[in-house]
């Protein structure tokens, strides 16, 4: 699980070519919190990206596009939070940081975690 650039990261590890270049095995489930979504690249992990609506840091535009792309051995889910700005899920932000809003949204931020519980309990209580 990875929130922004940690989420990127996240993107870049389950792709199956890192995976079969570092020779590790795919890992049983990945999350990613409003990460940038690059060039997509088949997977090897069941996903979930978790994007707001208003995030111009990390569009969700991009995810969407990332996803609808993507021919992933897995399920990949992307999930855009309404109203929802950059960094949603830390509590009391509110902020403008390089031209772009950082805003809480505590409706989003538990409808994320919920999500990830569900994910979480459904590939890692095997």
């Amino acid at each position: 699980m990875g929130l922004s650039h940690g989420g990127m990261t996240v993107l870049e590890t389950i792709k199956q070519s890192t995976s079969e270049g570092l020779a590790i095995e795919s890992f049983q489930t990945a999350i990613a919190f409003y990460p940038l979504c690059s060039e997509p690249e088949p997977i090897n992990t069941p996903t979930l990206i978790l994007s707001g609506s208003e995030d111009s840091w990390t569009p969700a535009e991009l995810c969407a596009q990332y996803v609808e792309k993507l021919n992933p051995r897995h399920e990949i889910t992307l999930r855009v939070f309404a109203g929802a700005h950059h960094a949603f899920d830390h509590p009391g932000i509110d902020a403008v940081d390089a031209g772009h809003i950082i805003r809480s949204n505590p409706k989003a931020a538990a409808q994320a975690s919920q999500k990830s519980r569900e994910l979480l309990d459904e590939h890692l209580s095997r």
